[in-house]
């Protein structure tokens, strides 16, 4: 049955009931249906039928508050440094998404880099990134970056600060 845009293959030693089948392949459909709906309110586009920038590079771009990676004209990740709390002034939240299409390829990596140059440029001591404990590419995201941040977990919430005083400023 294919999940979203994976093949998945399951066995057993006893065979499948029509039913079996039957209950698979409408959760497979209701998967892929939530991935789907994920992706477009994401703000991320995917040409239907296609990876785009298979092997591209992506280009960064810096608006505002926000450093963009592109690839072929389509957004594929986002960094965002938001207003500081008005009792941290130096600390900025940084959110950070990669398409899942897109993922494990240093995007995010580069993004975080480029996120915490335009913090620092916005006057940022640290930037603080906080996501479920569970999201285990997080931490080797900030190690890949040549990072070292403050980590700390609570319930299911991980929050890692992360020092920007020494970072050069942003490229242009």
């Amino acid at each position: 049955m294919t999940v979203g845009d994976v093949q998945v293959q399951v066995g057993r030693s006893a065979p499948f009931t029509a039913a079996e089948h039957a209950r698979a392949s409408a959760m497979a459909d209701l998967v892929g249906d939530v991935l789907r709906r994920a992706r477009e309110d994401s703000g991320f586009a995917v040409s239907a039928g296609r990876r785009i920038g298979d092997g591209a590079t992506p280009e960064y771009f810096t608006e505002g508050g926000s450093v963009s990676a592109v690839i072929e004209g389509i957004v594929v990740g986002i960094a965002t440094v938001r207003a500081p709390d008005e009792h941290e002034p130096d600390v900025r939240p940084v959110t950070l998404r990669v398409d899942p299409t897109f993922q494990r390829r240093g995007i995010g990596t580069r993004l975080l880099v480029e996120g915490a140059r335009l913090a620092h440029t916005l006057g940022a001591r640290e930037i603080v990134l906080t996501t479920r404990s569970d999201n285990q590419a997080v931490l080797p995201m900030v190690l890949a970056a040549g990072m070292r941040g403050r980590i700390r977990m609570a319930a299911d919430v991980l929050t890692v600060r992360v020092p920007v005083r020494d970072l050069k400023p942003q490229r242009t």
